[in-house]
C-alpha cells in the first residue's frame, strides 16, 4: 500500500486509520454495548432487593430477573471479546501498514537524514513507536470508550434513583482529579520527551556497543566503549525515576481519593436511611454501584496517562512522515555521451550553504 504519493499536507498516521474506520467504529460500538449490558445486572440485583425487602414476593418475577442478569453478563462478555478481537486485528493492520509506509519514505529520503538520526532512534520509532498503535488501537480506545461510558451512564442512573445520595458518592473525586492533575503537570508533560529522547540514545548506544565490538576489542577501547554505553543506561534511568517521583505526590492522592467515597456514601446514607428519606434497597445500591466507580475511574486515569506516552510517540512517527525527501526528476533523460558537466552548482549541509554557483568546464575523458 502506498501511501506517499499523495502531496496533500494531511497527516499520513491519521489517514491509515480512516482506511480502516469502518472495523475500528464497530469495536467501539462493541465495546460500548458491553459496557451497557455490564449496568444491567446491578439495576436488576437493586429491582430484587426492592421485591425481596417488600412482601409478599413475587417469585416468577425473581427468577425473570436472575435469568436477564445472566444473559446481560453472558452477551457482555461475547461483545467484550468481538471488540477486543476487531480492534486486535485492526490495530495489527494498521501497525503494518505504518512501518510499511515508513520503510517507503526512509528510501526517499537523503543520506544527510541518516547522519543526524542514528539507527537506534530510527528502529525506537519503527518498531516501539509503531508497536505502541496497537496498544492504542487496541486497547486504549476500546478501553476509553467503555470506560467513559460506564462512568456516564452509572451517574446518570444513580441520579434518577437519588440525588442525594449520588452527590455522596462523587464528593471526593474532585480531590483525586486535582490529584491526576498534579501528576500530570508534574511529570507527564515535562518528562515525556526527555524520557523519549534518553530511550533513543540508549538504543542507539546499544546497537554502536554491540555492532562495533569487534573493532573495539581489537583497538583496545572496551572501556570507552562500555563508559559510554553505561552513560546512557544511566541517563535512561535517571529520567525514569525522576518520572516516577515527581508523579509519586499526585497519583498517591488520586488513588486514595478514587477509594475514599466510602466516607461519604456510608454516613450520608445511613442519616437518610434512618429518617426515612430512603429504604434499605436503595442504600444497597449506592454501596455496591457507588464504590464499583473506583475501578474505571482508575482504568480512565491509567487510559489518559499511557495516551500521553504515546501521543509523543506519534508525533515522532509523523516527523518521519513530515522530512523533505528527495527531489526526482520528471522527466528522464538519456545521457548523449560520458561527458560531465557542473553548471551553477550548490551544496548545503543542512541550512548552511558550502558551495555557491560551482560551474567546471566539461570534462569528455571519463
Amino acid at each position: 500500500m502506498n501511501v506517499l504519493n499523495s502531496e496533500t499536507k494531511q497527516s499520513i498516521l491519521l489517514d491509515l486509520v480512516k482506511q480502516r474506520l469502518l472495523p475500528i467504529c464497530l469495536s467501539i460500538g462493541m465495546a460500548a454495548i458491553g459496557t451497557l449490558l455490564g449496568l444491567v445486572p446491578f439495576v436488576l440485583i437493586y429491582l430484587m432487593a426492592i421485591e425481596l425487602l417488600n412482601p409478599p414476593i413475587d417469585r416468577n418475577y425473581i427468577w425473570i430477573l436472575a435469568a436477564v442478569s445472566v444473559a446481560a453478563i453472558f452477551f457482555k462478555s461475547l461483545c467484550k471479546s468481538l471488540a477486543i478481537s476487531i480492534s486486535h486485528r485492526t490495530a495489527n493492520a494498521i501497525i503494518c501498514d505504518v512501518r510499511l509506509a515508513i520503510a517507503q519514505k526512509l528510501n526517499r529520503l537523503p543520506l544527510g537524514y541518516f547522519n543526524q538520526n542514528s539507527i537506534g532512534q530510527i528502529k525506537k520509532i519503527m518498531a516501539d513507536d509503531a508497536e505502541n498503535l496497537e496498544e492504542a488501537l487496541g486497547h486504549i480506545l476500546p478501553d476509553f470508550v467503555s470506560v467513559t461510558t460506564l462512568v456516564l451512564l452509572t451517574t446518570i442512573y444513580l441520579f434518577t434513583v437519588d440525588w442525594r445520595m449520588t452527590l455522596a458518592t462523587l464528593a471526593v473525586f474532585p480531590i483525586a482529579l486535582a490529584g491526576q492533575a498534579w501528576s500530570v503537570q508534574a511529570a507527564v508533560k515535562p518528562l515525556y520527551k526527555p524520557f523519549h529522547d534518553s530511550l533513543e540514545d540508549m538504543n542507539s548506544t546499544i546497537v554502536e556497543y554491540v555492532r562495533g565490538m569487534k573493532v573495539v576489542k581489537a583497538f583496545g577501547q572496551t572501556a570507552t566503549s562500555y563508559e559510554k554505553y553505561e552513560n546512557a543506561v544511566n541517563r535512561y534511568h535517571k529520567i525514569y525515576q525522576d518520572w516516577v517521583w515527581k508523579s509519586l505526590p499526585g497519583l498517591s492522592v488520586f488513588f486514595v481519593g478514587i477509594t475514599a467515597n466510602i466516607v461519604t456514601i456510608l454516613p450520608v446514607g445511613t442519616w437518610l436511611y434512618l429518617s426515612g428519606s430512603i429504604d434499605m434497597s436503595t442504600l444497597i445500591l449506592f454501596l455496591v454501584l457507588g464504590l464499583s466507580f473506583n475501578a474505571p475511574l482508575s482504568k480512565l486515569m491509567t487510559i489518559l496517562s499511557d495516551g500521553y506516552y504515546m501521543f509523543e510517540g506519534m508525533k515522532r512517527i509523523e516527523g518521519i512522515f513530515n522530512e523533505q525527501v528527495l527531489s526526482v526528476s520528471e522527466c528522464d533523460r538519456q545521457p548523449k555521451d560520458s561527458s560531465v558537466e557542473f553548471r551553477n552548482v550548490a551544496f548545503s549541509y543542512n541550512e548552511k550553504q558550502i558551495l555557491h554557483d560551482i560551474t567546471l568546464p566539461q570534462n569528455k575523458e571519463l
